[in-house]
This record gives C-alpha cells, structure tokens and sequence, in this order.
C-alpha cells in the first residue's frame, strides 16, 4: 500500500471546546458499559481521531458520560511507537503514562511493582493479569485510548515469539474485566491484518465504528460556529453548500466552513462553482487530502474507485458495498460519484 502523503493539519481541538460526535461517542459508552468491550474507531486522514480520543479521556467527558468516570482513562500517542518497539516497551509506557495522567493512589504499588520489574525482565502476561486483576477486583478498570494503533502492526517485535496480539485478546475477554481498549486506526483490523505473521488474529474483541464522516447537525453546528467567530451570519443555504462540497469529512468541514465566512467578509457570493475551485488548487488542502486518501486505498480500491466516474454500473454489487464502507471511514475523496 502506498505511504499516506503528509498533509498540512489543523490544531488538536481541546477537549473543553470539543463538540458533536454524540453518536459514536455514545456506541463507545455503551460498549463500555457491556462487559467492558474494545471499540475501534476507523477514520481516515483528518477526521480528527486525535481530538475525539484526547476528549474522551478528559474530565470533560467524564463529568458527561457516567460510564467513563468509572475507569481509569489513559491516552497513548501511537504515533511515537516505531518499528523496533517492543511489546514490553509499550506495556511499560502505557504504565508510565497512567502515573503520570492519573493519580493512582493505593493503586500505584501495584503499577510501581511492575514497573521495576520491567527494568530488569521482560513484562510477560503474568505481570500484566496481575496488574488488570488488582484494578478489575476494585471494580476500576484501566481503559488505554491508543491513537494510531496501526503502528503496533508494522514493529516486527510485535509477533511471535512474543505474540502481543494473542496477549491482548486474552486480557480483553479475561473475567474479571480490568482491561479494555478503545483505538484508532485509518482502516478496520482486518484489512490491516498481516495473515502470514501467523499470530492469532486479537481483531475479534474488537468493534468497528465509522468515524470518518460527520453528520448533518453537527455540520451545521461547526458552520454557525466559524461564521458567528468571524463576525458574519449563517443559513440554510449555505450550510447546504458545505455540506455538499465537503462530502462531510470532518477537514473539509471547517476547511469550506472557513472560506465561505471569508468570502462573505469580502463581500462575495458564495456559489457551487467558487467552492468547486477549491478542488483544483495544486498542492492545496483539497488536492493533498485526496491524494492521501487514496494512499490508504489498496490498487483494487483504487482501480473501482476511478471506475464509479465512468463505468459505476460495470461495478458488481459487493464492490459497491465496499467503496460505501471506505466512504464511512472518510477514505473516498469528495465528489465521488454514485456514492
């Protein structure tokens, strides 16, 4: 698969500003809530997996949603794991960063115990029951929001001998619950999923929730938002348009939310037509998006993909079905026809 194309970012929003998202929010809460399930939250480039995490874990949400002041919340930034981490390396920084975003109390003998013994051992699974049973007997869970978990796939010292995935499966349907993961990842597990290691897939104790679009409402919510801090008013009309130019991905969301306030400023009339230019900037926000989101796609995908502009009907049904599902992970450019 191609390597995804850098694109310029828009800043992490913080989570006393976050808003919108109730939708998979609530799935997570309840997956929670049922036996302390893993959920997966699948988004492509820029569909801001790095705010909605940072939010959940946030006292913010915490006073909101019931279910996750229960647990203790910790969020790793996948993104600094490379490809010679070890397993017990990410054990130990996951640990590390518990300590550090919460405040243990008599729980931090235990997690201090583990921590020694990584200074001169391997963390094996029997060091990590030990841990996640303390918490689970307290009826306190740890929940490890894990950013960019595809990056745990790629380090070579994450498969046998050391089978890492096996081991998270197990402290994930271990009972007493005293573990769960709620991750993200541009594209489901499976597709992610290397047959050949010959590891046992973990994938199963996991939920797939499309994060790479947003909904109508909240839409309009981001669009009222950008426009009242830009002095100018929103309405109907031109909360359809972005709608209609953004395809709904989240970037593309504030991106055209963000151009209409400033043409508006200018004294401009914002139309289908100017918003079609932005689609045509070299190097532009667009342009870039488009060129990842196809980075992520494997040359099949692609291949179908370029076929919805001109041959969709040649398209067998199962096809469709696939591209709709990348559509829902904000993996299939705007303007995508049939779709």
């Amino acid at each position: 698969m191609t390597p995804p194309i850098p694109i310029p970012t828009s800043a992490t929003i913080p989570p006393n500003e976050f808003k919108g998202r109730n939708s998979i929010i609530k799935q997570v809460c309840q997956r929670l809530d049922n036996q302390l399930s893993s959920s997966c939250l699948v988004g492509g480039p820029m569909t801001g997996r790095t705010s909605l995490l940072l939010y959940l874990t946030s006292e913010h949400a915490q006073a909101k949603y019931p279910i996750l002041a229960k647990s203790k919340n910790v969020y790793i930034p996948g993104g600094t794991f490379g490809s010679t981490t070890t397993p017990s390396e990410f054990w130990v920084r996951c640990f590390k960063e518990l300590l550090r975003q919460i405040n243990l109390g008599t729980f931090q003998a235990t997690v201090d115990k583990v921590l020694k013994e990584a200074e001169t051992n391997t963390i094996d699974i029997f060091h990590l029951e030990d841990v996640f049973d303390t918490f689970a007997r307290a009826n306190s869970p740890i929940v490890l929001f894990v950013n960019d978990f595809e990056n745990l796939l790629k380090a070579s010292e994450f498969w046998p001998p050391d089978n890492f995935f096996h081991i998270v499966r197990s402290l994930g349907q271990r009972v007493p619950r005293g573990l769960a993961f709620v991750i993200t990842t541009p594209r489901p597990l499976i597709d992610l999923w290397d047959p050949t290691k010959g590891a046992s897939p973990f994938y199963s104790i996991f939920e797939n929730l499309a994060m790479g679009r947003l909904e109508k409402e909240e839409i309009q919510t981001v669009v009222r938002d950008i426009f009242s801090s830009a002095g100018v008013r929103s309405d109907e009309n031109v909360e359809d348009l972005v709608i209609a130019a953004s395809d709904q991905h989240p970037r593309l969301v504030n991106y055209v939310a963000g151009v209409c306030a400033d043409m508006l400023n200018e004294g401009k009339t914002i139309t289908e037509s100017a918003l079609s230019q932005l689609f045509r900037e070299p190097g532009g926000v667009v342009v870039t998006l488009i060129r990842q989101m196809r980075g992520h796609l494997t040359v099949i995908e692609r291949q179908w993909l370029d076929m919805t502009q001109s041959d969709f009907d040649t398209l067998r049904k199962n096809q469709k079905e696939l591209l709709r599902k990348l559509w829902d992970y904000g993996l299939i450019p705007p303007g995508t026809k049939n779709l």
